[in-house]
């Protein structure tokens, strides 16, 4: 097993404030006096498995997760069990029409009690709702405990049972237990009991060997740094669990001295009918929402759909700002924001993935990229999320503020081809070499030595089958037409493809919307879109065809 151990270096001029945790790591390689292990073994946060659906009002209920919601600091929210379900219109206008004579049950013995459901997830007009949430209050006595169960009632008539836990419901404990023993080091997830400022959702990641500059797990080490060196406290980490192994142990050891920091928690997908491709899919809008309701009380802002090859930056708060004083600037805290939203600007990818950092790029178009936005979001003014919007806020009047790029963007590492006619941006690649010294010191080895032993680990010599990015023998455009149609009714997903081809056929169906965030150069008030402008050009061509083919 290799090794991503190491002491932390100097702090980073792109932070003046110290970096939580992480200064005061430890450990060394062989020969440096510590313990060294290569082994790591993490107890999750908590592991999503599946849950039986539920019949209501004569429609069903896919619940995909169970979240413990704990209460808020200021008491004026209770605690909750946040039952996760897919968005379903029919199943939505059902509920939202008949969900009076619905209830649930929670505690036990003289705790016990009835309460009325709310369910969020359709009061607003915004496009591609992914989730729809059901809450139930739990009791004050429950928040101890590490796993709570409901029962859902319609009609005074027990229909199912939900379970949902969290490791560290209690928060009583240590942060993180560390444990080395022999050749294995033990961790602890955990929130801890302290309010975050920034927090980031991190997607599960694979490395495609057929397309190694996009392999998310070689990009995930200078991310990761990256982010926390801006002020990302703490790292929510979704894993596909035992589906992938391999990919898992990978991740885990390139967290590790985050784990051992308590900057970083592991939630596990063990549903078997996920998949590598799924993460740029239902997945991602799993994660999304679970993250969010997780992270609810827990910290200010939220960082719930950055990719691990989309770096914020500011290029008006100089160096030193944090994420938080880059938003503080525009954002005061009682403002009427849920929200703060940008644009990206696609950057050339380097050209080799085995030694150069992503930062290191200098080549982008001098607009920015066609593309949806992406946000950062305060988890306690949003119910459900889609990807690149609130789908829908606790208050019906706030709205996301969308920044222009000279005060937050994102530079999005994601052109293999050369660009024609690009823009020189060294905005962040003068922070490069600051980046391999951190991550050098912190890992112990060199960057194209952490890099290529991810590549060695996840080989196909190993025993790992190498994903493709599309995941599925079925042609592209097939897909394509399969995945929307399917898309009409229940599901927020584009297809089955890679991020890239997913964001390009997503922005195609809001054309003004997106041209005109491309041209703001204000802060300004965002809604997010409703109903798409348009179906893509290749959904109309196929249809003129089939027309044209009916008619001979």
């Amino acid at each position: 097993m290799w090794l991503l151990v190491g002491i932390f270096a100097a702090s980073s001029p792109l932070l003046s404030a110290k970096r939580p945790g992480l200064n005061d790591l430890e450990l060394t390689l062989a020969g440096g006096g510590a313990v060294v292990t290569d082994k790591i073994e993490v107890e999750p946060l908590a592991t999503i498995v599946p849950i039986p659906s539920v019949v209501l009002r004569k429609v069903t209920l896919q619940i995909q997760s169970a979240v413990p919601v704990f209460p808020a600091a200021d008491g004026q929210t209770p605690g909750q069990l946040a039952v996760l379900a897919r968005f379903n219109e029919e199943v939505w206008k059902t509920l939202s029409t008949h969900g009076g004579a619905i209830t649930c049950e929670s505690g036990v013995g003289t705790q016990k009690a009835t309460h009325k459901v709310s369910f969020h997830g359709g009061r607003s007009s915004a496009a591609y709702k992914s989730h729809l949430v059901a809450y139930c209050p739990l009791p004050a006595s429950a928040y101890t405990e590490r796993c709570h169960t409901i029962s859902l009632l319609e009609a005074g008539v027990v229909v199912g049972h939900v379970r949902g836990c969290q490791a560290d419901s209690t928060k009583s404990e240590p942060p993180v237990l560390a444990q080395q023993r022999s050749t294995t080091a033990s961790y602890r997830s955990s929130l801890g009991s302290k309010k975050l400022r920034v927090a980031a959702c991190v997607k599960p990641l694979y490395h495609a060997e057929g397309d190694p500059k996009k392999s998310g797990l070689l990009k995930l080490p200078q991310w990761l740094e990256f982010a926390h060196m801006q002020g990302v406290e703490h790292f929510l980490i979704y894993t596909f669990g035992k589906q992938y192994p391999r990919d898992r142990a990978v991740i885990l050891e390139t967290a590790r001295p985050y784990l051992e920091a308590g900057a970083a928690s592991i939630v596990d997908i063990e549903l078997a009918n996920y998949h590598h491709s799924d993460a740029q899919h239902g997945a991602h809008d799993l994660v999304v929402n679970d993250c969010l309701h997780r992270m609810k009380h827990n910290t200010e802002w939220l960082m719930p759909s950055i990719d691990v090859d989309e770096y914020l930056t500011s290029k008006t708060s100089g160096d030193t700002a944090s994420l938080r004083q880059i938003i503080s600037e525009h954002v005061p805290m009682h403002s009427q924001w849920h929200s703060v939203s940008f644009g990206r600007y696609d950057f050339q990818l380097p050209q080799d993935p085995y030694s150069e950092l992503d930062i290191s790029s200098q080549l982008r178009p001098s607009e920015l990229a066609p593309l949806c936005p992406k946000y950062m979001v305060r988890p306690d003014r949003a119910h459900t999320l889609f990807i690149h919007w609130v789908a829908e806020p606790v208050d019906p009047a706030e709205k996301s503020l969308y920044l222009p790029p000279h005060q937050l963007v994102g530079f999005h590492y994601r052109q293999v081809k050369p660009l024609e006619n690009a823009t020189v941006d060294a905005f962040l690649a003068r922070h490069e070499e600051v980046l391999r010294q951190h991550l050098g010191a912190l890992r112990g080895q060199s960057v194209p030595e952490v890099l290529q032993r991810i590549h060695a680990e996840l080989s196909p010599q190993r025993g790992h089958a190498v994903p493709s990015s599309l995941g599925h023998s079925v042609p592209v455009w097939q897909r394509i037409l399969l995945e929307m149609q399917k898309n009409s009714q229940d599901s927020a997903s584009v297809g089955l493809l890679g991020d890239d081809l997913r964001e390009e056929l997503l922005a195609a169906q809001f054309p003004r919307f997106v041209n005109r965030l491309r041209h703001l150069e204000e802060a300004t008030t965002l809604d997010a879109p409703d109903a798409p402008e348009r179906r893509p050009r290749w959904t109309r061509q196929r249809r003129s065809k089939h027309r044209s083919s009916r008619g001979r």
